[in-house]
């Protein structure tokens, strides 16, 4: 038996596969072997730590971005409609989806609504040259309504990119 272990392939995970085992740890388990970990790896414990902490990140915005359309009843693309549709309906529609989840100013609700119908124009080729839409905070404590903005924006936007 134990040549048959000596003479197994060693199976080795890539950087990418140990970073993300480690960041699915609890904080404690990954302190039990962080040191360890990074000997192995051949690296200092402070760019394994730095590692896994943008992994873990990485991890929240992702889980984050796939819970963005749930309470809006979306949960896969949004695709065109084989029939025409009423174009002031369609936005009254989105403007009051908006309206119900997020709290922002009026202006700033028909300025979503305006851009995510304009996301699948520019998408199209119908247009050329596109602004960008830029979602800030204008104070300190506001940053719960701007993710939520944005999250919700990806959600129904034709495109989903970020920059």
């Amino acid at each position: 038996m134990t040549d048959a272990i000596a003479d197994a392939p060693e199976f080795k995970e890539s950087l990418a596969e140990v970073t993300a085992r480690l960041a699915e740890l609890s904080v404690l388990e990954y302190e039990r072997i962080r040191v360890a970990e990074a000997k192995q790896l051949g690296a200092r414990v402070t760019v394994l730590d730095e590692e896994v902490k943008q992994r873990r990140k990485q991890a929240l915005r992702d889980a984050a971005q796939a819970r963005a359309g749930e309470g809006l009843g979306l949960t896969e693309p949004l695709a065109p409609w084989d029939e025409t549709v009423d174009g002031r309906a369609l936005l009254d529609q989105i403007h009051a989806i908006l309206r119900r989840f997020i709290v922002a100013p009026e202006s700033a609700l028909v300025a979503v609504t305006l851009w995510l119908v304009f996301t699948y124009l520019i998408e199209n080729k119908k247009l050329m040259i596109s602004p960008r839409l830029a979602i800030t905070s204008p104070e300190k404590g506001v940053a719960r309504r701007v993710s939520s903005i944005s999250s919700r924006h990806s959600r129904l936007s034709h495109s989903q990119r970020q920059t």
